[in-house]
């Protein structure tokens, strides 16, 4: 919790696989919504902009297996550094959550326009997509991207 409070961390996992990310989704624009069931989640987006939806699920019958994850960067609990939250649907969704974090040719343009006056990157969110073929992860879409001011 120590680390959580005043340090810098990366949190893998979602709320139903990792407790410690249900401690950062109260602030979220994108929260994970989960049934009864652990595959019976979606991800809420609270306030949609023009052209989104309102949830992003992933359709079990679906051949393609298009999922969704989560990327967002955000103040620690006591706003002295950061967190890094990488989160999916499934076991697809948040391995392409992480390729995405690791890939420069995506990830420099939100940082881009993540960058504060001062240099440093501002808090987002990233909604992606993707597809998995037996549970692998195929290239990402940010369907999203929320900046906070």
């Amino acid at each position: 919790m120590d680390d959580l409070r005043n340090g810098n961390a990366i949190l893998l996992g979602a709320v139903h696989t990792n407790p410690w990310v249900s401690l950062l989704q109260e602030g979220l624009n994108f929260k994970f919504s989960c049934g009864r069931r652990v595959d019976d989640c979606f991800i809420l987006n609270t306030h949609p902009a023009a052209g989104e939806q309102s949830a992003y699920r992933t359709s079990p019958n679906d051949p393609t297996h298009e999922t969704y994850a989560i990327v967002a960067l955000l103040p620690n609990l006591g706003q002295s550094g950061s967190i890094l939250l990488i989160e999916g649907l499934n076991m697809a969704g948040t391995e392409a959550a992480a390729n995405l974090v690791l890939d420069d040719a995506t990830m420099r343009p939100v940082l881009e326009r993540a960058k504060s006056r001062q240099g440093v990157p501002r808090p987002f969110e990233l909604l992606i997509e993707t597809r998995s073929l037996q549970a692998q992860a195929l290239p990402v879409q940010i369907v999203c991207l929320r900046l906070q001011e």
